[in-house]
């Protein structure tokens, strides 16, 4: 077999990266979103065990938003932070840093109350604030142009699983006589335990393995076209800034920040107070909507390989295709899940919660790689700036449920949040229709020395 087939061993080492990843992502989100089912639980009685605290604070939706506030401050500088000190060093210090924190979450509650679990949470959105845009840097350096899709789309399903692992775990540790701590305790030990294995086996790219085989790195390497990276690059931040096809994922991301925000974020307290189910119910019945969204990641992400791979569709079809399925059936079923009548049975609309949010699994083969079609070789920088926009109505979305929702078992207050969440998928999709494109961008090129 010639160097242009040879994909290298079968399980490679750019499969451990995307393992490693993977996990990230798994911990990231487990980190970022426990807290949903958990205030529930640190705001009145849950547990078994009568010595597990709770506590009375009136501002639950400014706590659960505190965690976005550090977050947008290094989505965009993230990317050259990477290039200049390297992606692998601040990925593990900001991981190493996010697990301290969430150790430190119960003592901070106990000592400082919502003022100390907001501070905990802000640094904690700081710290993760570099995960997407350096998994971005290291994917592109990693992922051939044949895995892109199914490998985003493994990307994304491992924010999903540890969505999934959240909502089935939180709800039922904060009943369980170890309470509501246990949940900080485990997802932070896991977060250490994350950092000790990616500080032996997480590299760079494959030029920093060693142990590679000439075979894999010509693969990934001709296949990207992009090589050894050099840290003294220049990045064209003005070209990047006034870039169109970079403005349609930044527009894009906005519509999803702020739909996503009201899924994730919200639908916990929807489940309790509008629909009546218990803590433990809820966290069980929120993950199966991202089981769902799991599994249709991979049949979106193959799917996606496959027709563009085959000839069947072009790249920028294929990208369009996915993200309006996504984007589009998700903001339906939404607004069909917002204008249920009070007498429907509760499972009617869990059933419909948990088909939109399968759905839009499919925008892991639309705008969520599209960074990496415009520019490889600056993809960490445009997760950045896709982030930021996401990211700031993430924030953005609990407040106004706060404004918004001041009755939280009234359906009417609620489903102005639900419909504006609906119109947000919307706009989006139709923005990333008709703007969206997947060449390569002039400015991605000469930052990139040739292989040798």
């Amino acid at each position: 077999m010639s160097d242009e087939t040879n994909t290298g061993p079968i399980f490679g080492k750019r499969h451990v990266q995307y393992i490693l990843l993977f996990t990230l992502k798994i911990l990231a989100y487990s980190t970022r979103y426990n807290l949903s089912i958990a205030i529930l639980a640190m705001t009145e009685r849950t547990s078994s065990n009568p010595d597990i605290p709770y506590y009375d604070w009136p501002n639950s939706s400014v706590v659960l938003s505190s965690f976005f506030w550090g977050y947008v401050v290094l989505q965009i500088p993230a990317g050259a932070l990477g290039m200049k000190f390297g992606a692998k060093n601040l990925l593990l210090l900001a991981m190493a840093a996010n697990s301290t924190l969430a150790l430190l979450t119960p003592l901070a509650a106990a000592r400082l109350g919502a003022g100390g679990v907001i501070a905990c949470r802000a640094l904690q959105g700081l710290a993760q604030g570099v995960f997407f845009p350096l998994s971005s840097t290291l994917q592109a350096k990693w992922v051939p142009v044949e895995e892109r899709a199914r490998v985003g789309g493994l990307m994304f399903s491992g924010s999903t699983l540890g969505l999934v692992v959240t909502y089935s775990l939180t709800g039922c540790l904060c009943r369980s006589s170890w309470g509501w701590p246990s949940n900080f305790y485990l997802f932070g030990a896991l977060g250490v335990a994350w950092s000790a294995l990616y500080y032996c086996l997480g590299r760079d790219g494959p030029g920093s393995v060693g142990s590679i085989t000439r075979e894999e790195r010509v693969y990934i390497e001709r296949s990207l076209g992009v090589l050894d990276y050099s840290r003294n690059a220049r990045i064209p931040w003005k070209a990047i800034l006034t870039s169109l096809p970079v403005w349609t994922i930044f527009c894009t991301s906005l519509g999803n920040g702020w739909g996503s925000a009201t899924v994730m974020s919200e639908m916990p307290t929807y489940f309790d107070k509008v629909l009546k189910f218990d803590i433990n119910s809820n966290g069980l019945l929120s993950s199966l909507q991202y089981i769902a969204n799991f599994l249709l990641t991979y049949v979106m992400g193959f799917s996606s390989d496959y027709l563009i791979n085959k000839g069947y569709l072009s790249t920028i079809n294929a990208r369009r295709m996915f993200n309006s399925i996504g984007s589009f059936a998700t903001g339906v079923l939404l607004l069909i899940f917002g204008y249920l009548p009070e007498n429907t049975d509760r499972y009617v609309a869990v059933a419909l919660l948990v088909a939109s949010t399968g759905v839009h699994s499919a925008i892991s083969s639309g705008y969520s790689i599209n960074h990496y079609d415009l520019s490889p070789n600056f993809a960490g920088t445009i997760m950045g700036v896709m982030n930021e926009g996401e990211e700031l109505l993430s924030i953005v979305t609990p407040l106004a449920v706060q404004y918004v929702v001041t009755d939280l078992s009234d359906r009417d207050q609620w489903r102005i949040i639900i419909v504006t969440g609906s119109a947000m998928y919307f706009v989006s999709g139709a923005i990333f229709a008709v703007f969206a494109t997947a060449d390569r961008q002039w400015w991605n090129d000469g930052v990139y020395n040739d292989l040798a």
